[in-house]
């Protein structure tokens, strides 16, 4: 994944150099490379945005994917909580190094750092997104801490993948979808890591799918 966002960032310099001070209705492509519409069409689908719980992501990369869970979630009364250290260089497990990564963050975002980007993508629905700028393997949750759905693509070392995987699961409701990216791509130890974390938690697991083309593993909590 992270070398193909390198060449995307190259091709992109131009449109990045000047990014918008306030997002506008339609996001451009290059705020969400992994394709949250799937993830929207998801929620609406399975009734998410009426069930209990708030919304989380774990890597918001740019904001863009956030900015659309953060309006449906706005208009259903929920909150989008955000894991993400805003640093490309954390995350070694990449083709690309990561300083290699925060160098071109540097370059081709016109000076802004990445945490820039995302606050001024996200700034509409700034009202309805708790940012948690923290290692997401330290990040602790109230035991009463509620999830409907949640999303990650974050640290994609096995060891971050399994943690962030229990941390959802923790706090996901039954009837709850949590979506994991870079499933089946070009990632192998995240499909293995995330192989074993369903296996592990067969007997509560209701449905598994994935969307073809977006390396996106979707895996229901079983309804009690």
């Amino acid at each position: 994944m992270f070398e193909d966002i390198s060449h995307f960032l190259a091709r992109q310099a131009a449109a990045v150099a000047d990014p918008p001070a306030a997002a506008p209705a339609d996001l451009p492509q290059w705020t969400d490379l992994a394709g949250y519409e799937a993830l929207i069409e998801r929620i609406e689908r399975e009734g998410l945005n009426r069930i209990a719980g708030d919304f989380l992501e774990i890597g918001c990369f740019l904001g863009g994917g956030t900015a659309k869970l953060a309006k449906i979630a706005a208009s259903a009364g929920k909150r989008v909580f955000v894991i993400d250290l805003f640093d490309p260089s954390f995350d070694v497990t990449a083709n690309l190094s990561g300083e290699r990564m925060a160098d071109l963050y540097h370059r081709f975002l016109g000076g802004l750092t990445q945490e820039e980007v995302f606050r001024r993508v996200t700034a509409p629905w700034a009202h309805a997104i708790q940012v948690i700028r923290q290692d997401s393997m330290k990040v602790q949750f109230p035991a009463e801490f509620k999830l409907a759905f949640a999303f990650v693509d974050g640290n994609h070392d096995p060891a971050w993948v399994s943690s962030d995987f229990e941390l959802v699961w923790r706090h996901l409701v039954p009837g709850g979808w949590a979506g994991f990216h870079d499933y089946r791509g070009d990632l192998p130890d995240v499909t293995a890591a995330l192989d074993r974390k369903l296996a592990q938690h067969e007997n509560e697991i209701g449905r598994v799918e994935t969307v073809p083309g977006r390396w996106m593993l979707l895996v229901e909590k079983r309804r009690l």
